[in-house]
């Protein structure tokens, strides 16, 4: 019994498990997670679920040039990535934010 807690309690709570998907540089597979983003329902960059804590990274929707760790600006068109909003399957978790955005 206590080797079945041992291996599951590595399992839960090993480094790869508990680790961020976005890394200290603000980026998620080498793309920064800054600038102008297009909301899409199929075909996506990247695929997000919005969560209220806990998130991976903390987003602060913009309306100016969107140019630090987590600042995006919503756009139609000439986006730097695409987005699609996901209740599983996703690739980060973000939480939308009025004050500091980042990491």
């Amino acid at each position: 019994m206590k080797k079945v807690f041992l291996v599951l309690s590595m399992l839960l709570f090993s480094p790869s498990v508990m680790a961020k998907k976005v890394n200290s540089d603000c980026e998620y597979k080498r793309a920064p997670l800054s600038g102008k983003v297009k909301i899409v329902y199929n075909n996506a960059d990247f695929k997000v679920k919005i969560v209220e804590n806990s998130s991976d990274i903390k987003v602060k929707w913009v309306n100016y040039f969107p140019n630090k760790c987590g600042e995006w600006k919503r756009v139609g068109i000439f986006e730097d990535y695409s987005i699609e909003i996901v209740d599983s399957g996703e690739d980060f978790t973000i939480e939308e934010v009025d004050d500091v955005a980042g990491i």
